[in-house]
């Protein structure tokens, strides 16, 4: 299920391959040129201005079809997690056991960066099985998280 698109700076199309807990990453001319794993259902990627790759990853609680996997009680919720240039993982935050409370997420579906940095992950809480029950009616469906520089 590709799911989400972006490119890089250098032109290289960067694909939100969903039910393959994988980012795919092709030329501009379409030629395959890597994948990217250790991602937990990914449904959007977005740039910030220095090149850092935001993914806004569904997890394995939400939106689960059956036959799907994994389906085990430790598997990750929705989380957002952000790689350098190179594909290291610097943060990565959400996935926790309360998916309701500010800074988790239930079902992260979107994601965008403004020009200040800042961040905004969109859920689809209904869709993904709020409307069965299995999180609150009131689960925020946005979220903002503000840029922080690192002190030294």
């Amino acid at each position: 299920v590709p799911h989400g698109i972006a490119v890089d700076r250098h032109g290289t199309v960067f694909v939100a391959d969903r039910e393959n807990s994988r980012i795919q990453l092709f030329s501009a001319d379409g030629k395959f040129l890597d994948e990217r794993t250790g991602i937990a259902r990914p449904c959007q990627v977005a740039f910030d201005a220095t090149g850092n790759l935001f993914v806004a990853e569904l997890g394995y609680r939400a939106g689960m079809w059956p036959g799907t996997s994994p389906q085990s009680p430790d598997a990750t919720g929705g989380r957002v997690s952000v790689f350098d240039p190179h594909g290291e993982l610097l943060t990565r935050w959400g996935g926790g056991d309360n998916p309701t409370a500010p800074g988790d997420f239930f079902a992260p579906h979107d994601i965008c960066i403004d020009s200040h940095g800042d961040v905004y992950v969109a859920e689809v809480v209904m869709s993904a099985g709020g409307n069965r029950g299995l999180v609150a009616p009131d689960c925020h469906s946005l979220q903002k998280f503000h840029r922080q520089e690192s002190v030294l």
